[in-house]
């Protein structure tokens, strides 16, 4: 496992995260699921970036991206180390994408590595419907 340390770019991609977040809060569509949801899939998409050698899209979208994070056909799905037990995903999203990469993040060390994927076809053959307290998700 290759374990990608991002404190040297930790600032940066606080502040991207923190763009997001700002234009996010205002719409209703916006689903905070943790304290930290958005600096985590940040973190999340550089981690997969570094791990894949492309760069992560970090433009910010006024409707968002498309739910396709990189090449491929690859969507991230980022948690942190300590509580990353389920891959979610929205049931009223338009667009899947072919694959999942689900990134472990550690905020505290400033570490995180890719803990696996999945065809999109096979999660939603083994996903069950769940509602966490924020609306039913796979």
């Amino acid at each position: 496992m290759m374990i990608i340390d991002f404190s040297k770019q930790y600032l940066r991609l606080k502040a991207i995260a923190d763009e997001r977040h700002q234009q996010k809060k205002q719409f209703k569509s916006c689903k905070q699921l943790s304290p930290n949801y958005e600096v985590v899939g940040v973190i999340g998409e550089y981690i997969t970036g570094q791990y894949l050698n492309e760069e992560p899209n970090f433009e910010l979208l006024i409707d968002g991206d498309s739910g396709i994070d990189f090449s491929n056909e690859v969507n991230v799905k980022a948690s942190e180390h300590f509580k990353a037990k389920h891959l979610i995903e929205d049931i009223d999203k338009k667009v899947y994408p072919e694959n999942y990469l689900f990134v472990i993040v550690n905020l505290i060390n400033k570490t995180g590595y890719l803990a696996g994927w999945i065809s999109a076809k096979e999660f939603f053959e083994k996903s069950e419907i769940i509602n966490f307290g924020y609306g039913d998700r796979y």
